[in-house]
């Protein structure tokens, strides 16, 4: 494990039973980490509440905050915001996986004192983007979208020439609809 990850380990051997609460801000020094993340910047607050159990651990991941994110139409970065809960279960076993049945649970050997919760708070912030990331409209509605780069997208758009969207091949096979 690498020293950079370390201040993201949380230490539960010797912790009593009950509720242990975590604090992590996450900006550009945590997405370094991440060499191949589309996301570079940052801010985001993380809160982990962490119930300690002698079967496990319960840790409830609270997100909120923003992450800069390419726009999918005009490529220009933008302010996303970040929100997001999830849950995630520790059981202890004969050794330590990353895979188990279910997949919100991590499986840890009996000899670990500690659980590296980096890699799920980056899984967490990614998850948390919509499928499509555009620029937020104004409040008039319209487009915050970079002009120029819209104005270049459509200046090398391939015009259809029938006007007609659809495969000619298929105009036979319409026919037997009717």
């Amino acid at each position: 494990m690498q020293k950079h990850f370390k201040k993201y380990r949380i230490q539960y051997k010797g912790l009593a039973a009950g509720l242990h609460t975590f604090t992590y801000d996450i900006d550009e020094t945590f997405f370094a980490l991440f060499p191949t993340s589309e996301i570079t910047q940052g801010k985001v607050l993380v809160n982990i509440d962490m119930l300690a159990k002698t079967t496990g651990l319960q840790l409830d991941f609270n997100l909120t905050g923003t992450v800069m994110i390419g726009c999918d139409i005009c490529i220009d970065e933008f302010e996303m915001p970040v929100n997001y809960k999830s849950v995630l279960h520790v059981r202890f076993s004969e050794k330590s996986s990353d895979i188990s049945d279910v997949d919100d649970v991590l499986l840890l050997a009996h000899e670990e004192h500690e659980v590296d919760v980096s890699q799920h708070i980056f899984e967490f912030i990614h998850l948390s983007l919509p499928l499509k990331r555009v620029h937020p409209k104004n409040e008039n509605g319209k487009s915050t979208c970079n002009k120029e780069m819209i104005q270049q997208l459509k200046k090398y758009k391939i015009a259809t020439e029938t006007g007609n969207d659809t495969d000619p091949r298929w105009d036979d096979l319409k026919k037997l609809l009717n």
